[in-house]
């Protein structure tokens, strides 16, 4: 992410500097995007805005650093340290080393692809660091490498902490000799994919998408090993039968997403006499889910299928007459603010409020309203004290809240006009809505609508 704004006298500008800097190196996305929303307003650019051959540029400049830096994975490894300390998630004791990079030596650069690269020291080495030897940048990155140069963190936190080398460590130590041994990686595996979700689920990751795409993506991939390695051992697969479908799913999509160009379009079963004899398994389920009009979208997310075997049932069910498409109707914002405004006025004909608000007001009264108030109000100061000292509430809060505003664009395919429409649109809880009011947070559209800030 980038600002830009008119040029600030040179004292404002290295305190901002500072206070950013501050922010980054004690790991606090939350406070790092409030500063950056404060000092530059809306004016906010990234990667994004400029061109395919700018972003490459940009892109290799920043993995040219990256490794030139290898010490910057200690800054990561720390926030990861610190994150699950914060979020009472895990303890790291004291006594635990680090899990470090460092460049790849040449000695072992030739046994590179036997394997991970990892030392992830012993029994009788828990005194030194373990370290992920990694090479030299390249357009040829293999795919674990490429994602560690985007973000070394989902990788640290497999391979690290809290992952193999944090598990491993801690059999090491273990007092009990019988305890510090393993004859099978199958634990260590499963605890290292466990925690690379348990890391997602817990916001390490809210503010920066990339990385969600890229632990999204590691969980996709080892789904389709477990599939692939299973049916090579029993024989189903050869490799050779697997390089002609790749191709020929690679020929075949690019046409399959001509037919069904949005994944807003609407699509509906005909009415029509249906020969399951002639239709595949895939079929099938996807026929049986149109039981009314579904957009492309939900068809998706219910067929719990592999994207392409969507589409090419989509294909094949159309070729065969039996599914009609049409496109959705455009929801824009106005559409959505004012369902919103006419819920509430149908809300506010509701006669229930004003009665509970008459036994309110009479409870009050026989209690002596003024000594209910003052009680009631060093309440609610005291509740608002405590609330506000803790940080780690109001950036969950936040985190939440966002999440729930790219939801919202994500579906409307524009940023709400206000928070309220977050409630109607069934995205945010009446509960997230009180929370964000008690921490006072501001929300605020930018011209055009393109984006927004929350303070």
């Amino acid at each position: 992410m980038r600002a830009v704004r008119p040029q600030l006298p040179d004292g404002d500008f290295e305190h901002v500097v500072q206070s950013l800097k501050e922010a980054f190196d004690k790991g606090d996305n939350n406070e790092v995007m409030q500063l950056m929303n404060t000092a530059f307003g809306h004016e906010n650019y990234s990667l994004s805005h400029l061109f395919k051959d700018q972003q490459r540029e940009i892109v290799n400049q920043l993995l040219a650093n990256t490794w030139e830096e290898i010490e910057a994975s200690f800054h990561h490894e720390q926030e990861i340290r610190a994150f699950l300390q914060s979020q009472d998630l895990m303890t790291v004791p004291d006594w635990l080393m680090h899990y470090r990079n460092r460049e790849m030596p040449a000695r072992l650069e030739p046994l590179a692809f036997m394997g991970v690269t990892d030392d992830l020291t012993s029994e009788t080495r828990l005194d030194e660091d373990a370290f992920s030897y990694i090479p030299e940048p390249s357009d040829g990155l293999p795919y674990f490498a490429l994602s560690a140069a985007r973000d070394p963190r989902p990788l640290i936190i497999h391979e690290g902490v809290p992952g193999h080398y944090f598990q491993l460590a801690q059999s090491w130590a273990n007092p009990n000799p019988i305890r510090r041994r393993y004859i099978d990686s199958s634990v260590n595996e499963g605890i290292a994919f466990y925690v690379e979700e348990l890391m997602l689920q817990a916001g390490l990751f809210d503010f920066s998408p990339r990385s969600r795409e890229i632990i999204y993506n590691f969980m996709r991939l080892r789904a389709l090993r477990v599939e692939i390695d299973i049916k090579l051992a029993i024989g189903e697969f050869s490799i050779e039968g697997m390089l002609m479908e790749s191709m020929r799913r690679i020929d075949e999509f690019p046409q399959m997403l001509e037919m069904f160009p949005s994944d807003s379009i609407l699509i509906t079963r005909v009415d029509t006499e249906v020969d399951e004899e002639e239709m595949t398994r895939n079929e099938k389920a996807v026929l049986e889910l149109l039981d009314d009009t579904k957009s492309l979208r939900d068809l998706i997310a219910r067929a719990r299928l592999p994207l392409f075997e969507v589409y090419e049932s989509l294909k094949a069910l159309s070729e065969k007459e039996l599914i009609e498409t049409k496109e959705a109707e455009p929801t824009n914002q106005a559409t959505v603010d004012a369902k919103a405004v006419a819920r509430k006025a149908a809300a506010r004909r509701n006669p229930l409020p004003f009665i509970v608000a008459s036994v309110f007001f009479a409870a009050t009264m026989f209690l002596g309203l003024h000594g209910f108030i003052k009680n009631f109000e060093a309440h609610r100061v005291a509740v608002m004290q405590s609330i506000e000292s803790n940080s780690i509430a109001r950036n969950q809060v936040e985190a939440q809240l966002r999440w729930v505003i790219e939801a919202y664009r994500a579906q409307y395919g524009l940023y709400p006009g206000s928070l309220e429409v977050l409630e109607e649109s069934g995205l945010a809880s009446p509960r997230l809505l009180k929370m964000v009011d008690l921490f006072s947070f501001r929300y605020q559209l930018t011209p055009g609508s393109t984006a927004y800030t929350l303070l």
